[in-house]
C-alpha cells in the first residue's frame, strides 16, 4: 500500500507533492483550507467576521509558542520574541517569528513566497484540494 498526504491549513502540503513531484512516493494527497495565495488571504482577515478568526487563530499560536517559547531563549537573530507572544493578529506572529525561522524579510516577503498557488501547476501526484470560503468553527 503506497502512503497518502494529508495537510490542513498549511502553506504547504508536502514538500515531495510539491517541490519533487516527478520523485513523490505519495499515491495521493489531500489539502484542505490551503490559503493558495498568502498575500489575498492576509487581505481577506481583515475583513468582517475574519477578523475575529484573525484575532482567535493568533490567541491560538501565541498559546502553543507559550508552551515552546524556551526552544528561543538566546537564539540571536531577528527573532522578536515579544511580538510573538503578545500578537494580536496572525501577521504580527508571523513577523515576530515565523518569518524569521524561513529566512524571509518580511511577513510580506513570506506570504509572497510561500504561496502555493505558485507551484500547483507542477504537482504530478492526484491532489484534492478541499476548500471552503467560511469557518463557523474556532478552536481554542
Amino acid at each position: 500500500m503506497q502512503p497518502i498526504g494529508l495537510q490542513t491549513t498549511e502553506v504547504v502540503t508536502c514538500p515531495e507533492t510539491w517541490q519533487e513531484s516527478h520523485n513523490c512516493s505519495l499515491a495521493g494527497a489531500v489539502s484542505l483550507c490551503n490559503p493558495f495565495n498568502l498575500p489575498i488571504a492576509d487581505e481577506d482577515f481583515h475583513k468582517g467576521f475574519n477578523n475575529t478568526y484573525d484575532k482567535e487563530l493568533a490567541s491560538s499560536l501565541r498559546r502553543i509558542f507559550k508552551k515552546h517559547g524556551a526552544l528561543f531563549e538566546d537564539i540571536g537573530g531577528e527573532y522578536n520574541i515579544p511580538m510573538a507572544e503578545n500578537a494580536k493578529t496572525v501577521m504580527e506572529f508571523d513577523e515576530g517569528l515565523t518569518r524569521v525561522s524561513f529566512g524571509f524579510k518580511s511577513a510580506d516577503d513570506y506570504y509572497l513566497h510561500s504561496s502555493s498557488s505558485d507551484s500547483i501547476k507542477h504537482v504530478c501526484t492526484p491532489l484534492l484540494c478541499i476548500q471552503y470560503k467560511y469557518c463557523t468553527c474556532m478552536y481554542q
